[in-house]
């Protein structure tokens, strides 16, 4: 016989706050699960993370992989990697997963009846999704974050506090949502309370951020900040990797169509009917302030599209009071958005010509990673057929030897680059030098050295 009382117990569990994050979490995690392969990402700064944590863990010294440093996931993926690509990855997908699950609580505890379906939405945005099957700090960043958050909406701005220090010690930037928060409690600014809840949330901030922060200065002094060079890229192109580096194709026309729909109600039926936006004032100043301050970030130094990762959020809570099917349908279509259509790069030269792929970005990343990761194996061997000592110039391909291979591929040192004066000290010092044909015009054009025989060979990765 059929109990009654289970339906009533998988509802009672649904309801909880412990349910949807236990739900969410997983859901969230199972998506990721088919694509933790192919070693640490394809982003170099995965192997460059992984590479500081190992450097630390075996030696005690500390050498960020990219400044101003990122010590919590440094020190975390570090360690994981004594288990391998699978394991690193798996972690961090799961922090992933466990991001857009304290978001679901946040929409449920702003009374959003969508937060299930809107947490995987913010989950399978295509930034979002392949910053978390690899091996990178962005969603160690976002768990602490969206904890952050939660706590904040749930009136806890200490544990807020505590959380968001956390999160800066996974990213310095992430310090930058002490703004949006800080708008969020002074909302009503004369009730009671408010200053010491502002204290609160800042303070531990601030504190648990430095005691994380503290391996960098120790190790770097005061020579933290990074040097932010100009792109050299247009505003239109700063603008197409903004948002469709984001949300791509799919993404981009549903926020479009959701927008769209949502004009036509406000003519048809009045402003108020396309918003509902009572009760809501607070989160609607804290998301716009939370969307200003990524999109300045961004703006300064618009290398990667990942570094609007923590402004997808406020988006959607900006959207989550336009009319319900609207939104409804706006989280089904981010659903969809990483498995089809994505816009590619411009092909060299041709700054304004890109076209579209059947293929969503997730299978276009793990492709990618495949590919670079045979093109590394390739070098392996062609390195070690090479008896002498010498120097490979790799490019983008270091990160990956120094993690897989130590720096060293058989008797070559391996070098991202090389100046002409390093070339011409190689050739005089009767050093061979060799590259990697696929970064030639790379590294050429970085450090305007000429690759070219005698003074060096490219490295003959087709031989058996």
């Amino acid at each position: 016989m059929n109990d009654p009382a289970t339906p009533a117990a998988a509802q009672h569990f649904w309801q909880s706050d412990r349910g949807l994050l236990l739900t969410v979490t997983g859901l969230a995690f199972l998506t990721r699960l088919p694509f933790l392969g192919n070693g640490y990402g394809v982003d170099g700064d995965a192997w460059r993370l992984v590479r500081s944590g190992q450097t630390l863990w075996s030696s005690g010294d500390y050498h960020p992989s990219r400044l101003p440093g990122y010590p919590i996931p440094e020190a975390a993926i570090g360690l994981l990697a004594h288990g391998g690509p699978w394991l690193a990855n798996g972690v961090t997908a799961l922090l992933s997963a466990l991001a857009v699950a304290f978001f679901a609580l946040v929409m449920r505890r702003l009374g959003n009846r969508y937060a299930a379906l809107a947490a995987l939405a913010f989950a399978l945005v295509p930034v979002v999704y392949v910053g978390s099957v690899q091996s990178m700090d962005y969603a160690w960043a976002l768990a602490f974050a969206m904890a952050a958050l939660y706590a904040l909406v749930s009136e806890r701005p200490l544990w807020a506090g505590v959380l968001l220090g956390l999160a800066g010690g996974c990213r310095v930037t992430s310090l930058s949502l002490l703004l949006p928060f800080a708008t969020y409690l002074l909302w009503r600014p004369r009730a009671a309370g408010t200053g010491r809840a502002l204290l609160r949330l800042i303070a531990p901030a601030l504190l648990v951020f430095l005691a994380v922060y503290a391996v960098v200065l120790v190790s770097l002094g005061g020579d933290v900040l990074p040097t932010l060079t100009p792109t050299g890229r247009s505003w239109l192109d700063t603008l197409i990797r903004g948002t469709f580096g984001v949300w791509d194709v799919l993404g981009v026309l549903a926020l479009a169509g959701a927008l769209v729909a949502t004009t036509v109600v406000a003519l048809t039926r009045g402003a108020a009917a396309a918003y509902d936006g009572r009760g809501y004032g607070k989160v609607v100043t804290m998301s716009a302030v939370g969307v200003a301050v990524y999109a300045l970030i961004y703006l300064r130094a618009p290398l990667d599209p990942s570094y609007l990762i923590p402004m997808v959020p406020f988006v959607l809570l900006l959207l989550a009071r336009i009319p319900r099917q609207a939104f409804a349908a706006l989280c089904v279509v981010l659903v969809a958005s990483p498995f089809v259509f994505t816009l590619k790069d411009a092909p060299a030269g041709a700054r304004f010509s890109r076209t579209v792929g059947l293929k969503g970005r997730i299978f276009v990343d793990r492709t990618r990673r495949a590919a670079t990761l045979k093109s590394v194996k390739q070098t392996e061997a062609a390195g070690r057929r090479v008896a002498a000592p010498g120097l490979l110039v790799a490019g983008y391909y270091k990160p990956w030897l120094d993690v897989r291979d130590g720096g060293r591929v058989g008797e070559l040192t391996v070098v991202m680059t090389i100046t002409p004066a390093q070339l011409a000290a190689a050739q005089a010092a009767g050093m061979p030098v060799w590259y990697l044909p696929k970064v030639k015009d790379y590294v050429e054009h970085g450090s305007g050295v000429r690759l070219t025989a005698p003074a060096a060979q490219p490295l003959d990765l087709t031989a058996p």
